[in-house]
């Protein structure tokens, strides 16, 4: 059997980070190579693996978007990133991440606009994933991406609505958990205890 994949989603400022810290409590390996923390953004770690990040942004730039435009992939843009060879260095880049593992997690909030494209490297590498959806109040998000990023209300509200419900249709059928960020705070062992 093959490794098992644990997927978190969520939009930017969701409790993605916090979900992926807990997931390391309970011996899920992310990477070798981690975006360190930032005092300012995010203290306690993105926990988040800088190749996949890194890949995921190219993704994007190169069907001409990025994580702050709310527009969704297509079977047109798969088709793009898989002509451009975006399949090959992600089906090379899990390779060499998940070696020897028998669970490895990640996790970046753009991965909610691009798992169309991660579903099917997973079904062609053979992966089995489940997902861990990340959700929080859109105004304490949307509050907290004026603060960060000086990001225009209506903009950060039409984001949150775009990555959940991308997340939320393209995991559906497949094992996954909905975390609401508040409950996380509140009661972090039981909220795990449901990963």
């Amino acid at each position: 059997m093959g490794t098992r994949l644990i997927v978190v989603l969520g939009m930017h400022r969701s409790g993605t980070s916090a979900i992926s810290r807990g997931l390391v409590t309970m011996g899920v390996e992310l990477g070798d190579r981690l975006m360190p923390p930032h005092e300012k953004i995010n203290a306690k770690g993105f926990w988040e693996d800088l190749d996949i990040y890194a890949l995921n942004v190219e993704m994007l730039n190169a069907i001409g978007t990025d994580w702050f435009h709310a527009s969704v992939l297509d079977a047109h843009g798969i088709e793009q990133l898989i002509g451009l060879g975006f399949d090959l260095r992600a089906t090379e880049l899990l390779r060499r991440k998940t070696q020897g593992l028998a669970i490895f997690g990640f996790k970046d909030p753009r991965l909610g606009r691009l798992l169309p494209f991660w579903k099917r490297v997973f079904q062609h590498e053979g992966y089995e994933a489940s997902y861990v959806l990340a959700l929080r109040n859109p105004l304490s998000v949307v509050a907290s991406l004026e603060k960060r990023d000086a990001m225009d209300r209506g903009q950060a509200y039409l984001l949150w609505l775009t990555h959940t419900l991308n997340s939320l249709k393209e995991s559906e059928g497949y094992p996954r958990v909905l975390v609401d960020f508040d409950a996380l705070m509140r009661s972090p062992k039981e909220q795990l205890h449901r990963i």
